[in-house]
């Protein structure tokens, strides 16, 4: 019954403080911080930006999860990019075509590492394997390069026949697809890369990207034949859709509410489609030129900085605010010691209008070994919580039950409203990650409760 009156307006709005309540018991907190610790970080519940690479632009492109361009990266050393997926710490790899290699690249878009093998001469996809490895496709000859975490060189797998790889695309059981265009088929292989068998289809052409939901179902661009190719879990055909609409599909990415995002290489458009089939919306591929492989940021390092506050839309609102700003990509500000100082939290769109919170502060900037998926979808934070064993200091809390949650080291009313004002600076060099909880009936949580967006504050 509680989780079923979430699911109306009203009924939300006159149990908040029945979910405050729920979350604030000893039982409910010792059984929620069971399920963090039972939990495997990855996949996340939710997806954050959208990248994609542009072919003929040399560059990749960063989008909001509804479209809207963020940012462009021109890297030194990038050639027709094709593949492009996300690491643990959030960095970008993309691989180059012509010039044959893998870059990493920070958030900003910088290079960090560059990756070369000789078995690499014209790379396509990428995908990161359920053991950690990376799985590199080349076009022709066709074959998968492998490596590890470190990107030191494991393997290359070639099998008679799969020419004109394009991309690599792992079931959750660790069961793998590989696409090959001049083969036009799809090659299937277990967990150990044991090869199960190919699949082929009246409408296959040039088969370019796949992508699986939720339910294990596999969706497999045509680069010739302009349609995108559904198949159930087990690779038997469901049905084919996109014709006419689509210009040469490419890249697919599915979101955390099974659309598919896909890209097209004769046209500067990105499609959605539901898994049905249906056309959901379209926005213009700016910033590249020949948009091919897309991937949703999913790194838990990232997503721990957006938090998660009325996702309602795709992205979350930034209301956590220092000076009146959220920071760079990665929630970054820097002040100076005599500066003013000023730290306020927003409530969610979504409501309550006044919204309870916690906040948190945690000494020094976390690494991405850090971040903390918080139970029951509320969200990443950047650093684990003191309920969940982390040594963050409370420094509001006005979502009550203080001899549990304990005592913020601040007065606390409901968001939106001032949490911290000092005129004259803060007086001395601190590095510190502000984050909290905020209560938001845009939440999936049924215990209408978010993660906020975190904010690593420097004041030097």
């Amino acid at each position: 019954m509680f989780v079923a009156s979430l699911r109306s307006g009203g009924d939300r709005r006159r149990h908040i403080g029945d979910h405050v309540g729920m979350l604030a018991r000893p039982a409910a907190v010792l059984a929620l911080a069971a399920v963090v610790a039972a939990q495997v970080p990855l996949p996340p519940r939710h997806t954050g930006n959208l990248f994609a690479s542009g072919y003929q632009s040399h560059n990749v492109a960063e989008y909001t999860a509804e479209g809207v361009l963020v940012r462009t990266f021109t890297p030194a050393g990038l050639r027709n990019p094709r593949g492009v997926a996300i690491d643990d710490g959030g960095n970008v790899v993309v691989v180059g075509e012509i010039n044959a290699r893998v870059l990493v690249l920070d958030p900003f878009g910088n290079v960090l590492r560059t990756v070369t093998h000789p078995d690499l001469t014209a790379g396509t996809g990428i995908a990161r394997g359920p053991n950690g490895h990376w799985y590199v496709g080349n076009f022709n000859p066709g074959r998968i390069v492998v490596f590890d975490a470190a990107w030191n060189h494991v393997q290359t797998r070639t099998v008679t026949g799969m020419n004109g790889v394009n991309c690599v695309a792992f079931d959750a059981d660790g069961k793998h697809a590989v696409t090959a265009a001049l083969a036009n088929a799809v090659y299937r292989f277990d967990a150990n890369g044991a090869l199960l068998g190919t699949t082929m289809h009246p409408n296959m052409g040039s088969p370019m990207s796949i992508a699986i939901d939720s339910q294990g179902q596999h969706y497999v661009s045509q680069g010739s034949t302009g349609v995108i190719i559904k198949f159930d879990a087990n690779w038997q055909p469901v049905t084919t859709f996109g014709a006419g609409a689509l210009a040469l599909p490419q890249g697919i990415a599915i979101d955390e509410r099974d659309r598919l995002t896909i890209s097209n290489f004769s046209a500067p458009t990105i499609h959605r489609y539901d898994t049905a089939g249906t056309l959901l919306g379209s926005f213009a591929a700016s910033g590249v030129t020949t948009a091919r492989n897309l991937a949703f940021q999913i790194a838990p390092f990232v997503l721990a900085r957006h938090g998660t506050v009325d996702r309602r839309n795709g992205a979350a609102e930034p209301v956590l605010r220092v000076n009146g700003a959220t920071g760079d990509a990665l929630g970054r500000i820097a002040t100076a010691t005599t500066a003013p100082l000023t730290v306020t939290m927003a409530a969610s769109s979504a409501g309550p209008l006044l919204a309870p919170f916690l906040l948190y502060a945690a000494l020094g900037e976390p690494g991405p070994a850090a971040a903390t998926l918080l139970p029951l979808d509320a969200g990443w934070f950047a650093f684990p919580p003191p309920m969940l064993g982390g040594s963050a200091v409370l420094l509001a809390n006005s979502l009550g039950h203080p001899t549990l949650l304990g005592v913020g080291l601040l007065p606390a009313t409901a968001a939106p409203g001032t949490v911290l004002a000092l005129p004259a600076g803060l007086g001395l060099p601190l590095q510190v990650t502000l984050q909290g909880v905020l209560a938001d009936f845009g939440s999936n949580s049924p215990f209408a409760l978010s993660a906020t967006n975190a904010i690593a504050l420097v004041v030097q």
